[in-house]
């Protein structure tokens, strides 16, 4: 049954037929094949999959369990509804249950569980590579890669075994890992763990430059440009810096770097920012013996190891993590952008005071840092610069700090500071020349009441602070954009709600996205903007109280948060598109003159535009009033499974079924193109026209 279900559907020996395809293969499945199961769930791609796979999943099938794990690591990658939150226990049990049954690919995952340390596990680099060492037995070329990198990382944490990486890089490139192709030329270009030989360098990045690897396409282009280890070419430079990159190393922004070299080699050197890591600084680096890269004048701190991070789509970053105290040597001026980016194996830095400038997330995600001398010159921290460093205990802002970017020391949950116009009182640094809130110096508290002087919340102010409760007086006028987000054990905001004069006008972007924890908030009088996303994600919000002074809701506003009511106030007069997406409403109010309720569905005053449904329903058509249809009307509709849409309806926006999957779009004939400029085109064939609408 599963067999002639994938033929009809796949056309395989007979014309294609994806209704007699998937009646087959339901047989199948009622009969109890779970690859019947799995074939269904692959085909039509909607809620149900998830169902269909779990059901396989639970009966044994190995390659269900690994699709069940891979959706609890990443939930929104899919259309299923089984989670909408990351689940790593559940993950790594399904794994587990796959690779004890010899997938190769669950091995290879349960390795990496083991190599980062996620829960369940805890950090143990001998189970990695063990499981590494089956999943490469079976011929899985990442898995002798991963070998190599562990390795190059020490399998006990602290001494590197390059000779050996490079044993496993080489083997994973010779058997055609466009990754390992790319690792192995990086260690022959700068000498790690084999002779320097920028002529077999530039033959292993050329091989991964022609798979379309962006990272070795700007090597190739370097060494072209330099002279490395092949003769100068700079039109064979260019057209390797204007290649597409069909495989794009780590993830798809790392394009920038060959555009970066394209631009340096056009530009005027004096447009580049200071703390950039130039293509040719890379190219003339110097290393020292901790892998720490430098500019070949010494001046600059480029970055630490020679190896860029390896992404995994679950996991994020692995790479080289050996280093852990360091001090940078006198005569370093600058520390360039990234330096030390997701080192997390770094717990103290000293700078000494020759550094002049940090740059941009020169320790981003350093989530083992817990102490750094900044240097006493030092005028300004750049973007990111300590962004979730949360071990980070000892750092004071030198009296030089003029400026201090908004997202600098997000994470960090002490500090203390020399500086008079960046102050730290009652557990805030605070901007003296204009009373904002600029970072919460949390520590470990659970409660706090923003201070009566405090007369706005910058960006960022607390983000990823373990708060369970704040208190927000009426001296504040604006929550600005980050403010709390990421405060995953929020639990209550409370606002002063007893002051015939309050200031709060406006919650900015993303204030309160991913606050999981909070399930009720009460929105003061006065409140005229809820902006963009400034709740999204809010996975136990239930309740929202909104004010009658509210005017704006914003795009995705509410995305995520499973929301059981809501009331539009009188005063709203702008509701974002997918402001509610995810909730699980039962009822609906509106006391706006501009917007109607009608079974669950928000309209426009008239009734003739349908601007956003909210039903549960299975089957669904648009009532005959309606002649228009918004943008993403329907999305987030998990439960849709046919949509009809009548000849009244005369206009249809964009992306109405945004994240929703249905089996059949009935339609009249004569919406038959506008109906395909507003969905994607992957839903053209579940379209069917009907001439009694």
């Amino acid at each position: 049954m599963n067999g002639v279900g994938v033929c009809y559907f796949k056309g395989l020996g007979i014309e294609q037929d994806k209704a007699k395809g998937e009646y087959y293969l339901r047989l199948g499945v009622d009969n109890g094949s779970t690859k019947a199961m799995c074939n269904l769930a692959n085909f039509i791609d909607s809620p149900e999959s998830g169902e269909l796979y779990m059901k396989a999943a639970k009966l044994g099938d190995e390659h269900a369990q690994l699709k069940i794990a891979r959706h609890f690591m990443e939930p929104q990658l899919t259309s299923w509804k089984i989670t909408n939150t990351r689940d790593t226990d559940e993950a790594f049990h399904w794994f587990m249950k796959s690779a004890l049954q010899g997938n190769k690919i669950a091995q290879y995952e349960v390795g990496l569980f083991f190599e980062k340390g996620v829960d369940p596990c805890i950090r143990n680099t001998e189970k990695a590579l063990n499981w590494f060492e089956k999943s490469s037995a079976q011929g899985l070329k990442v898995a002798t890669f991963s070998m190599g990198r562990l390795y190059a990382n020490g399998i006990d944490d602290q001494y590197p075994d390059f000779k050996r990486a490079f044993l496993y890089y080489k083997q994973a490139a010779d058997a055609g890992l466009v990754e390992a192709q790319y690792r192995t030329g990086l260690a022959l270009f700068y000498g790690k763990g084999v002779s320097e030989n920028k002529y077999k360098a530039y033959e292993y990045l050329l091989k991964a430059a022609e798979q379309g690897y962006s990272d070795a396409q700007f090597f190739v282009a370097l060494m072209l440009t330099t002279g490395q280890g092949v003769d100068k070419d700079w039109q064979l430079a260019k057209d390797w810096l204007t290649a597409k990159s069909l495989y794009p190393s780590v993830i798809d922004n790392y394009e920038w770097k060959k555009y970066n070299l394209l631009d340096y080699l056009n530009k005027d050197i004096s447009e580049l920012s200071i703390t950039e890591c130039t293509p040719i600084d890379l190219a003339f680096a110097k290393i020292d013996s901790f892998g720490v890269l430098y500019s070949h004048d010494g001046r600059k701190l480029l970055r630490y190891a020679t190896e860029d991070t390896y992404f995994s789509l679950y996991f994020r970053g692995l790479k080289q993590q050996t280093l852990i105290d360091y001090e940078v040597p006198k005569g370093v001026e600058i520390i360039c952008d990234e330096a030390f980016q997701e080192c997390e194996s770094l717990q103290c830095i000293k700078l000494s005071n020759s550094v002049l400038h940090i740059g941009e997330r020169a320790f981003l995600d350093c989530e083992n840092l817990s102490s750094v001398t900044l240097p006493s010159n030092i005028t300004n921290l750049r973007t990111q610069t300590f962004y979730g460093c949360t071990s980070l205990r000892e750092i004071c802002l030198p009296a030089s700090i003029e400026t201090i970017e908004d997202d600098a020391l997000v994470g960090v949950g002490s500090l203390t500071s020399d500086s008079k116009k960046f102050v730290v009182k009652e557990e805030c640094l605070v901007d003296a020349d204009d009373d904002t809130l600029i970072h919460f110096i949390y520590g470990n508290k659970s409660y706090f009441e923003v201070p009566d002087s405090i007369r706005k919340i910058g960006p960022y102010a607390f983000s990823m602070s373990t708060l369970t409760e704040v208190y927000i007086p009426n001296t504040i006028e604006e929550i600005g954009v980050f403010a709390f987000e990421h405060c995953s054990f929020l639990e209550e905001v409370n606002f002063c709600h007893n002051s015939y004069r309050p200031k709060l006008r406006k919650i900015g972007l993303c204030a309160f996205h991913d606050c999981d924890s909070l399930n009720m908030i009460v929105l003061p009088e006065g409140l005229e903007i809820i902006d963009t996303q400034a709740f999204s994600y809010c996975r136990n919000l239930k309740i929202v109280i909104l004010p009658d002074t509210l005017q704006k809701i914003g795009i995705h506003a509410f995305e995520g948060a499973p929301l059981h009511s809501i009331t539009l106030p009188n005063n709203l007069k702008y509701l974002g598109n997918n402001a509610f997406a995810g909730s699980e409403f039962v009822a609906i109010k509106s006391e706006s003159p501009l917007f109607l309720i009608k079974e669950l569905s928000i309209y426009n005053a008239e009734g003739s535009k349908l601007l956003q449904y909210y039903g549960k329903d299975e089957n669904y058509q648009v009532p005959d009033f309606v002649s228009e249809i918004g943008d993403f009307a329907f999305g987030y509709s998990y439960t849709l499974r046919r949509l009809v849409i009548p000849g009244t309806v005369k206009k249809i926006g964009t992306n109405i079924l945004d994240q929703s999957y249905p089996h059949k779009i009935i339609i009249a004939r004569e919406l038959l193109s506008t109906i395909k400029n507003s969905v994607d085109e992957s839903m053209f064939d579940r379209i069917q026209i009907s001439d009694n609408l």
